[in-house]
């Protein structure tokens, strides 16, 4: 349970920065009290993809211990 929170929430970080971070024209909209709703709607989608796909690939891969 300790490392999926884990994971949850560099996930959340890592989409949080990207959403916040304009390149063109550069500005950093770092309060998400401020975000319009476009951007609150990328946030919560590009978020929910990253954790699925996060979820899948950590799950393909990585063989988690069972206890027997």
């Amino acid at each position: 349970m300790k490392k999926t929170h884990k994971e949850f929430l560099i996930y959340t970080f890592i989409v949080y920065l990207a959403v916040a971070i304009d390149f063109f024209p550069f500005e950093m909209r770092l309060n998400p009290l401020d975000w319009e709703n476009g951007r609150l709607a990328r946030f919560m989608i590009i978020f929910f993809v990253v954790l699925y796909c996060g979820g899948f690939w950590n799950k393909l891969f990585v063989k988690e211990k069972t206890n027997k």
